[in-house]
């Protein structure tokens, strides 16, 4: 037990380097707001890629649609750990919740991916959407500050006419009724994360 615990120490230690390295090397490119969220997605990137889903939370859900067919969401929040009482306690972990990813499908011809990414204090600040099809990808991003909207960068066709823009202000009331709508779900995809922690110590 104390061989893994320390391997667990270990593990965490270096990945709070990893992380503090990223966020120094991006933020000395970057000023402003926009900078420190793009950083905070390198952070949670490198949570991702860490290896051994030793960040992550998982669920997999399959729902058969009446014409649709097979449709599977997977359900992916990364996290980063800390031993609370690492002397008394080792296993007594807190984990903040760095970005929560949903892909789904419908039938076979299109695919989505959603994250939503959240700063130390588990508060949205990025939101990614992208749609797959087979003749095009569409992608939409909302930063956030403050719980309000600060930019949007979309790139996507409608009705065959690329659209491609970064909009920093005037927001659309389209727009920002979609902005109110990703606080939402994104709030909702951190209290389910609080439950899966909460599940997770009943065994």
């Amino acid at each position: 037990m104390h061989i893994i615990m320390k391997s667990l120490q270990i593990r965490i230690v270096l990945l709070a380097g990893v992380l503090c390295f990223a966020h120094t090397a991006l933020l000395s490119q970057q000023d402003g707001r926009i900078g420190r969220i793009r950083a905070l997605y390198q952070e949670a990137q490198s949570l991702e890629n860490f290896g051994d889903a030793f960040f992550r939370h998982e669920i997999t859900l399959n729902t058969n649609y009446p014409g649709i067919g097979l449709q599977t969401t997977a359900i992916r929040f990364i996290y980063f750990p800390r031993q609370v009482d690492p002397e008394n306690n080792p296993y007594l972990l807190t984990r903040t919740l760095k970005k929560a990813v949903v892909t789904y499908n419908i039938a076979a011809s299109v695919h989505y991916t959603i994250e939503y990414l959240y700063d130390s204090s588990e508060q949205p600040v990025f939101y990614y959407w992208s749609e797959e099809l087979s003749s095009a990808t569409n992608q939409k991003r909302y930063y956030f500050h403050g719980g309000r909207l600060i930019q949007i960068i979309a790139d996507y066709s409608k009705d065959g006419t690329p659209v491609k823009y970064t909009r920093r202000k005037g927001f659309t009331r389209e727009e920002r009724e979609s902005a109110a709508e990703v606080m939402k779900k994104a709030a909702s995809y951190r209290s389910l994360f609080r439950q899966l922690v909460a599940i997770e110590r009943l065994k």
